[in-house]
């Protein structure tokens, strides 16, 4: 695949990397000819997504929105973007993870019409759960139950809120919830009022187990748009005002959390 030579006259990365972007695919028939050589496609959109990161938001967006375009008018094309972005872009073990990255080609291809409607429909169900998940997004709208006490999640008061996203049949979930359960910090915590601890399902899950009754238990019923589940046990750590300060925190991670909240308040 032969790149666009940029001008002499952009000297500034950002516009070196905003003319790349937009021009990177000029030469590539992506309308009429089927690419057959798929690593030399998957090379050269790596190459394509490492300028997004020096490249200006907006440019990116159009230089995104004018490929997908493109690409979806030959179906074998538009499977191979399809099949990239799946693992490039929305694995969180590749390299290239990028939860904005995604976002931005979902809301293109949410539009056309050649990517069949379960398709679509999962990836607005992605989009939308990246957008609630991410760092710093305030998650409201959730309606708790602990015992017969019921309340809705504005209404809590704990300096900080431990949010379970439970997954069918996950072991580590489970595990979670166990080392949870046993460590005094968090027990001690939760008894104060300074943490709460809410064990979210989706309405059609079969079991739910591991929840201590001084816990909150919310149910929703689509929970793959709310949260991003990519990574399991998914846990999210919420200040006072409800805002996303950590998102998949290992175990021994919470735990280390729940101990120096413990500690600096004589817990």
């Amino acid at each position: 695949m032969e790149y666009p030579e940029v001008p002499d006259k952009l000297t500034k990365p950002n516009l070196r990397a905003d003319y790349m972007v937009e021009h990177l695919w000029d030469k590539v028939d992506l309308e009429k000819t089927a690419i057959t050589d798929r690593q030399a496609f998957v090379d050269a959109f790596t190459d394509y997504l490492s300028m997004f990161a020096v490249a200006d938001v907006p440019e990116v967006e159009k230089a995104v929105a004018k490929f997908v375009n493109r690409i979806q008018k030959n179906s074998s094309n538009l499977q191979l973007l399809l099949d990239a972005l799946e693992v490039l872009v929305y694995d969180p073990r590749s390299q290239y993870c990028s939860d904005d990255v995604y976002q931005i080609f979902g809301a293109e291809l949410e539009k056309c019409k050649n990517v069949d409607a379960q398709r679509r429909r999962v990836i607005g169900q992605r989009v939308s759960a990246l957008k609630n998940s991410r760092k710093g997004a305030t998650v409201g709208g959730l309606t708790l139950r602990s015992g017969d006490r019921q309340v809705e999640i504005e209404d809590l008061t704990s300096d900080c809120i431990i949010l379970i996203v439970n997954v069918e049949g996950n072991f580590d979930t489970n595990f979670l919830k166990i080392r949870l359960s046993a460590d005094l910090a968090t027990q001690r915590l939760v008894e104060k009022g300074a943490v709460s601890i809410i064990s979210v399902y989706d309405k059609s899950m079969s079991s739910r187990s591991g929840d201590e009754p001084n816990w909150y238990v919310a149910e929703v019923s689509n929970v793959d748009a709310m949260f991003d589940t990519r990574v399991v046990p998914a846990v999210y750590v919420l200040d006072k005002a409800r805002k996303i300060v950590t998102k998949f925190p290992t175990d021994e991670q919470l735990l280390t959390i729940m101990a120096r909240l413990a500690n600096a308040m004589g817990v």
